[in-house]
């Protein structure tokens, strides 16, 4: 038998017999190189006789660990490829740099602006500049391979291994852990309200892309020797396109990595888009289960579209860069992806379903007049009139009830009050107020003037994703004026055939403190009558919504701020508890009795034994119809160190982690089999989040808390876990000294 290391001279991670001679196979360190060793990969995996999934798979890997080498090491690479005994394909990448493979870093931070142009970098030379290291592509290495690896040589440089199934095919369900890392970590992603028309527009734009520089790929004639479908790197040379071979050597290889990367992400966009358009939506709710490491995804795809700009710009490219709009909803898009990553709550879509109408309206009057100061003050005097009732009794009520007597809801005089004023002002035929959820998904008909039963009783609540002027309102931020039927019918023709009042005007005004975002809801006022809307008539109107969301931002804070007194005096009777716990247990069942109902709606314990696994120790549900249920889950659902659980990466980082969006197939996904899937869907889980308990500075157990859908988890309940944990893990030191 040959080892593919003794044709190297080398010492192989993995010193495994091959039945077939391994090919040796050089490539230089520069993007083409990954399409040509992709594509000699699946020659060889097709002339073994393995099964496409394999050479897929194994297309994958190369994919990455050429990636890695290109990007990184930046050295001469030599690929070893063989067929093992066992019928696995392996996969060796040599290169000359020591440097070690890097961890995934954080998701990078940083403020989207919607329709601000990215500045195209201006280079001297073809060489595209690195992404940043990122090293993520090893999970998917790790998820495609039965076990894979990474030493550094004694004479020099390092080889980095995998093993892909087997040349019958093999179960992806049934491959072992590999050797590597633990199993990917999956995030889902809740994108709520997308606009269809931008989704649409960013995909056909990638398509149109993808298509052209297929096309220049298949333009560039190989040279002598030189495997088909790999592009040649000449300088001045063109191909059919016009674009230069030097420029598709870059472009083309770039591309087929970032389509590859992206296509778990963008089969189920596209679904979507098909189902909408289908439908007739104009707006659309997606969930997607995406990698945790998707950043450097974006990043290869943001090189792509500023070269492929540069290029179109040169007159090079047929296909021209994407509409700044279009620019914008995707920097959206990689920050709410990756905030949700981190453990923030989703938030819609600030897109419209279709450029705005009216504009602003132009410059707002600064000044008002006599009249309309005196009728904001008086507006002003009947809101601080409120003696803010609901702080006192909203801490034990039902969510939906604690919602209608909230400030704004429609079982709130004052701001019922405040509506009568303000209709009797501008001459209106009536005003509502919606707000939106807890969940970021739901608005409610709140306090209302004038409006009739079967309308407030139709649109008690509705999704935020409704292609309705509110809806709208409150996803934008942005101020709706319609002036007359027409207007109206011609952008929301669901008023056509559901039950609405016969206002031909009306003007919708997003609810906020200050003006400032997080939008809380929208004023919405019909005018029987049509009419415009001056300057003045808009700044009044603003300085009007002003205060109301002065008072509703008042009345929740003082409410929050209840909450949290509530909550801190309970943390501190649970520290003194715990603290004087007689055992490990008692500690941990201190802390899980503590946090429901006051944190959280459902609370598991689990112990970090010697050998890395978990074992459950205590649990706890605020439903006592639910309560049995979770013990099963605590004992019955197996949780190993290598896991992609919440709970093994939280006892692996030693960090806080969130998940503030379970869809059913995150569920799916993390269940062991049809029965535990069945528990963790009666459990009716919507965010969890998992919270490390050390002593010193190694993690002994994790507490993992579950809210009911709908309700995220703050950061004023992420703290008041952490001191409980604190404490738990103190006490636990002491227990052990």
């Amino acid at each position: 038998m040959l080892r593919g290391v003794q044709l190297l001279g080398r010492v192989s991670s993995g010193g495994a017999d091959f039945v077939r001679q391994p090919v040796v196979l050089t490539f230089p360190p520069d993007l083409a190189s990954v399409a040509g060793a992709r594509a000699a990969v699946a020659e060889l995996a097709k002339q073994w006789a393995c099964s496409e999934d394999v050479t897929e798979d194994a297309r994958v890997v190369i994919s990455e660990f050429m990636s890695n080498g290109v990007l990184h090491a930046r050295t001469q690479l030599e690929v070893v490829v063989g067929l093992l005994v066992d019928g696995a394909l392996r996969i060796e990448v040599h290169d000359a740099s020591s440097a070690p493979l890097l961890p995934p870093p954080e998701a990078e931070d940083f403020d989207a602006t919607l329709l601000d142009e990215p500045r195209l970098d201006q280079r001297e030379d073809d060489n595209p500049p690195a992404p940043p290291a990122t090293g993520r592509g090893l999970l998917v290495v790790g998820a495609l391979s039965t076990q894979w690896g990474w030493s550094l040589q004694p004479t020099g440089g390092k080889v980095v291994w995998a093993e892909v199934g087997d040349a019958a095919g093999q179960d992806p369900s049934k491959k072992a852990p590999n050797a590597g890392l633990p199993e990917p970590a999956m995030r889902t992603v809740r994108l709520i309200a997308l606009p269809v028309r931008l989704l649409k527009a960013s995909e056909d734009h990638f398509d149109d892309l993808f298509r052209e520089l297929q096309m220049a790929s298949l333009a560039v004639p190989p040279k002598d020797g030189q495997r088909r479908g790999v592009p040649a790197t000449v300088s001045g040379a063109t191909g059919g396109t016009g674009l230069p071979q030097a420029a598709a050597a870059r472009l083309v290889p770039l591309a087929e990595t970032v389509r590859s990367r992206f296509s778990p992400l963008r089969s189920p966009l596209r679904q979507a888009i098909w189902e909408a358009v289908h439908r007739g939506d104009r707006l659309v709710d997606v969930d997607l289960l995406v990698d945790a490491g998707l950043a450097s995804t974006f990043a290869l795809a943001d090189q792509l579209v500023s070269e492929s700009a540069q290029a179109a710009s040169g007159g090079e490219l047929l296909t021209e860069p994407p509409p700044a709009e279009v620019l914008a909803w995707r920097r959206w898009l990689r920050k709410e992806i990756y905030d949700q990553i981190a453990g923030r709550p989703p938030q819609a879509c600030p897109f419209p379903v279709a450029p705005l109408p009216g504009g602003d309206g132009g410059p707002r009057s600064k000044t008002l007049g006599t009249a309309r100061r005196r009728a904001l003050t008086e507006v002003a005097d009947v809101l601080a009139a409120a003696p803010l009732p609901y702080v006192a009794e909203v801490g034990g009520a039902p969510r939906e009830e604690a919602l209608s007597r909230g400030p704004g809801g429609t079982d709130d005089p004052v701001a019922t009050r405040a509506l009568q004023r303000t209709v009797g002002y501008l001459g209106a035929t009536r005003a509502m107020i919606c707000l939106l959820e807890d969940d970021n998904e739901t608005i409610y008909f709140g306090a209302s003037v004038g409006f009739s039963q079967p309308v407030t009783q139709y649109w008690s609540s509705f999704p935020l994703s409704a292609d309705l002027p509110a809806s709208e309102c409150i996803r934008t931020g942005t101020a709706l004026f319609f002036r007359t039927f027409a207007e109206l019918d011609e952008r929301y023709p669901i008023f056509l055939s559901t039950p609405a009042e016969s206002d031909p005007c009306i003007a919708c005004l997003p609810i906020a403190v200050n003006g400032q975002p997080p939008v809380m809801g929208c004023l919405t006022i019909g005018f029987g009558r049509a009419r415009d809307f001056s300057s003045g008539d808009r700044s009044f109107l603003a300085q009007l919504v002003n205060e109301l969301g002065s008072y509703i931002g008042e009345v929740r804070g003082q409410r929050a701020a209840a909450f949290a007194e509530r909550r801190s005096l309970a943390v501190e009777e649970a520290q003194a508890r715990v603290s004087a716990a007689a055992t490990v247990e008692d500690a941990l069942g201190e802390v899980v009795a503590s946090i429901v109902p006051a944190i959280a709606d459902a609370v598991w314990a689990h112990f970090l034994q010697d050998d890395g696994n978990f074992r459950g120790i205590t649990s706890r549900h605020r439903d006592h119809t639910r309560d049995t249920v979770a013990r099963q889950v605590l004992h019955e659902h197996e949780l190993t160190a290598r896991s992609a659980s919440i709970v093994a990466e939280c006892a692996r980082t030693g960090q806080v982690r969130l998940l503030q969006h379970v869809s059913d197939a995150a569920m799916a996904s993390a269940a062991r089999g049809p029965r535990d899937l069945e528990m963790l869907k009666h459990l009716g889980v919507g965010s969890v989040g998992a919270v490390p308990v050390k002593a010193g500075d190694k993690v002994v157990a994790v507490v993992t808390v579950a809210n009911d859908p709908g309700r995220f988890i703050n950061e004023q309940e992420v703290e008041a876990l952490k001191r409980l944990a604190a404490a738990a893990g103190d006490s636990i030191s002491r227990l052990r000294t």
